[in-house]
């Protein structure tokens, strides 16, 4: 595809160019920038980190801090993904922390939130995780109350799995599962196989919460079904649902 043929052609230049040469800078600037991006893009988050973190220390030098921002939002994701939860924490609360003139996009926000309560779980800070979630489901819940009409399908889809997300760590969910079922429904006309898997696998996990194997199970098998692209990301996502199911058939 086209992500292919850019990485194989900014990857050529990039490879061709000396560090130490003052007059290939820009050039190397210019490479590692796009091979982030693209990196990012079909996730391929190893990569992403490789390039991001020299693009991120270009971004400081030139005082770009909306990019900076948006940066380490992203570095966050990938270590979030490759599993090295303090680093990702670290990157993701600079970004929340960022004194930028626009406000940082609040589904984002919401995503960043989300994932630093996540982290904080998997560290076994539950006390701290717990403060996280119930932060991080009021001001999705603001968001939905003041925006929703203006909210694209993606973004409702991403704010309403983390308010069910926030809502299984507090206990309610009754009120996660119907509102993950009325998303479910409004996915069926739109070709987000992502969106719509993830929103199974959240499902899943609300029907373990209240006791309902059965209905878990059921409902991984739909995630499992769901046809995605062949991205790392994609197939981690599939590997964290399989992990999941297995997990269930064995209880």
């Amino acid at each position: 595809g086209r992500y292919f043929q850019a990485e194989q052609l900014f990857r050529q230049v990039f490879d061709g160019t000396d560090e130490n040469r003052p007059e290939h800078a820009e050039i190397r600037r210019v490479c590692t920038e796009q091979l982030f991006e693209i990196y990012y893009r079909v996730g391929q988050y190893d990569k992403a980190v490789q390039f991001g973190l020299p693009y991120r220390e270009h971004l400081v030098t030139t005082g770009d801090d909306r990019r900076l921002q948006r940066t380490d939002l992203r570095l966050g994701e990938c270590y979030f993904t490759l599993a090295h939860y303090r680093p990702a924490a670290q990157f993701l609360q600079r970004a929340l922390d960022a004194q930028v003139q626009r406000p940082l996009d609040p589904v984002r926000k919401m995503d960043a939130l989300a994932t630093l309560a996540t982290i904080d779980d998997r560290l076994g800070r539950r006390d701290e995780a717990q403060q996280r979630w119930r932060d991080a489901a009021a001001f999705g819940q603001s968001i939905l109350d003041n925006h929703r009409t203006v909210l694209s399908l993606r973004d409702q889809i991403s704010l309403g799995r983390n308010l069910a997300r926030a809502a299984r760590q507090t206990g309610d969910t009754r009120t996660a599962i119907e509102q993950l079922n009325v998303l479910l429904t409004s996915t069926l006309n739109h070709h987000y196989e992502k969106g719509r898997q993830q929103l199974y696998g959240e499902l899943a996990r609300q029907y373990v919460a209240a006791g309902d194997l059965k209905q878990a199970i059921e409902t991984l098998e739909k995630a499992l079904a769901v046809k995605t692209d062949n991205t790392t990301a994609a197939a981690m996502i599939r590997g964290d649902l399989l992990s999941h199911y297995s997990a269930l058939l064995l209880r």
